[in-house]
């Protein structure tokens, strides 16, 4: 190193320690970053085979016709199923057309809306989490899971107008 200043020796010497750590300290913070933002399915182990193979005591089941209904379905509440609590459960047979989803949302709601109606000090909370596709006998099925979550109804200060 002829002809360098020690202040220039003493740069390279500090850059060739620094620019490694930059590197592996970016690689660590984006690491961290995807692992905090990634798409994780909170709900991967809820599953139209699972439920069909595991969850076959219902808390609750109803048949719905499509007399009354614009789908022909059996709806059913599950204190637990693979592991999450309250879940409400509509199978159809297909198609799995917006028309069909739309229904059994709604049947959900429906059921939270009777359940809010009867109930004074706790509030149901329909949440929908997706529908998933089983084959059956040669025919689809689709089955639509949804959360039910419960919580306590906040109380009146008392104070009337």
């Amino acid at each position: 190193m002829v002809g360098l200043s020690k202040w220039m020796i003493v740069k390279m010497r500090a850059v060739r320690f620094v620019v490694p750590a930059m590197v592996i300290l970016g690689v660590l913070t984006g690491a961290a970053w995807h692992l905090k933002n990634s798409d994780h399915d909170p709900y991967e182990k809820l599953s139209a085979i699972g439920a069909y193979q595991n969850c076959r005591k219902p808390a609750e089941v109803y048949e719905i016709s499509s007399l009354t209904f614009p789908l022909t379905a059996k709806i059913m509440r599950h204190t637990e199923c693979l592991g999450y609590e309250n879940i409400f459960i509509v199978v159809w047979n297909g198609p799995n057309s917006d028309k069909n989803v739309t229904a059994a949302k709604l049947l959900g709601l429906v059921y939270a809306e009777n359940y809010n109606s009867f109930s004074s000090d706790e509030k149901m909370i329909f949440d929908y989490i997706k529908v998933d596709q089983l084959s059956v006998d040669d025919e689809e099925t689709y089955i639509m899971f949804a959360q039910l979550k419960i919580e306590k109804k906040k109380k009146n200060s008392g104070v009337r107008l």
